[in-house]
């Protein structure tokens, strides 16, 4: 029997083996702590998710809308990867997003778009509907940050037991040709080199239900921030405290915060 060390050893040689490929298609790369970042979530979502991943019938199943027309007439594709689990009686598409349950929980509706034109699309290359739809969120909550931190295996399996990154969502029927024309801006925006990042008092805004400000949750993940003038000026804020800011920050320096993606944990080998 295939014991969960040999399917940890096993799941870091495939991310190394992925990772290189990565990296010679793409022709640029990420530091250590970042690479070793992304491979904490692959295993914790193995461990996790073991029984979902077993289930699971479709792997990366491709999604693909194409020949659309923005509002200034550019043709776009709308593409996804999906998984799927097919039962006896339903059909389940899950969407993998490295972002935490608790943005998405905030921001539902956007999500809830996105699946259901993926939705769409599986309806018309499959000739059937889906009966449901989840996100899986891989991006720790603050208990598994902790346990990790931790290092200890009682209190990060505990903690792991508690969390449930799988995010329902039922298929709507809606109005398509509204999100794909939403869909249409943005790439209008990119085509045209619009990037105009939101003024400054918009990252100082709560995010959603989310009493975090968007320049926290949002700006930190955009690989275009450190050329930012709004994201230089948050920071700026930041560390001058003061209001909202202080009571996120607690007087932390940027670099403290990043350590709370909990990079330094290993797996044994």
């Amino acid at each position: 029997m295939v014991t969960d060390r040999e399917i940890d050893r096993f799941i870091t040689i495939a991310f190394e083996s992925n990772f290189d490929f990565l990296q010679q298609e793409a022709g640029h790369s990420i530091n250590e702590e970042l690479k070793r970042t992304a491979l904490n979530q692959v295993l914790i979502y193995w461990r996790k998710l073991r029984d979902l991943v077993f289930n699971v019938t479709e792997a990366e199943v491709r999604l693909i809308l194409p020949n659309n027309l923005s509002p200034s007439g550019k043709q776009f594709n709308i593409q996804g990867v999906v998984d799927i689990v097919e039962g006896i009686d339903k059909t389940t598409m899950y969407e993998i997003k490295t972002h935490t349950v608790e943005v998405i929980q905030a921001n539902l509706q956007e999500y809830q778009k996105q699946l259901n034109i993926y939705a769409f699309i599986w309806g018309k290359l499959r000739d059937r509907p889906l009966d449901n739809a989840a996100i899986i969120a891989t991006s720790y909550p603050e208990d598994v940050k902790r346990a990790l931190i931790s290092g200890n295996e009682g209190t990060i399996s505990q903690a792991l037991k508690q969390w449930n990154p799988v995010i329902q969502f039922q298929p709507k029927n809606c109005d398509i040709d509204v999100i794909i024309s939403e869909f249409g801006v943005v790439v209008d925006c990119i085509e045209e080199h619009k990037f105009t990042p939101p003024e400054f008092p918009a990252l100082e805004k709560p995010y959603g239900r989310i009493d975090k400000p968007f320049g926290y949750v949002v700006c930190r993940n955009c690989d275009g921030r450190f050329s930012c003038s709004s994201y230089r000026e948050f920071l700026e804020r930041k560390k001058q405290g003061g209001g909202l800011m202080s009571t996120i920050f607690d007087g932390k320096d940027l670099d403290e915060i990043d350590d709370w993606l909990v990079s330094d944990y290993e797996f044994e080998e």
